[in-house]
């Protein structure tokens, strides 16, 4: 297996959804270029080809520099998911504003 000769990739700098550090499992990320989920073996993603399925995906070969224990991982994938639900819906926040507009159109119309 040969490196893609770019600078190695620290697990902290991808989002933790990109990332599996499991206990009992072997670490796996997403491709950054692809997608695709491969295994790391000897710092290294896992060689693959890309979609056309015939030239090596640029991300094949990739260095990882595994900063981060399991418990930190999971922390931040956690911390991740909290945030997420947190966020409004696209509907309701349209909703919403739409409820403010007629609201203004109502208060202006009578007033005039």
């Amino acid at each position: 297996m040969r490196s893609n000769s770019r600078p190695a990739m620290a697990l902290s700098a991808l989002a933790p959804d990109q990332v599996s550090l499991r206990p009992g499992e072997a670490v796996a990320i997403a491709c950054p270029f692809c997608g695709r989920w491969r295994r790391v073996k000897r710092h290294m993603l896992w060689p693959h080809r890309a979609h056309d399925g015939t030239t090596r995906c640029p991300g094949s070969g990739q260095r990882v520099v595994i900063d981060l224990t399991p418990g930190q991982w999971a922390a931040r994938l956690d911390t991740a998911r909290r945030s997420v639900r947190r966020l409004t819906s696209l509907q309701r926040s349209t909703m919403e504003e739409i409820r403010r507009a007629r609201a203004a159109q109502r208060q202006g119309g009578s007033a005039a």
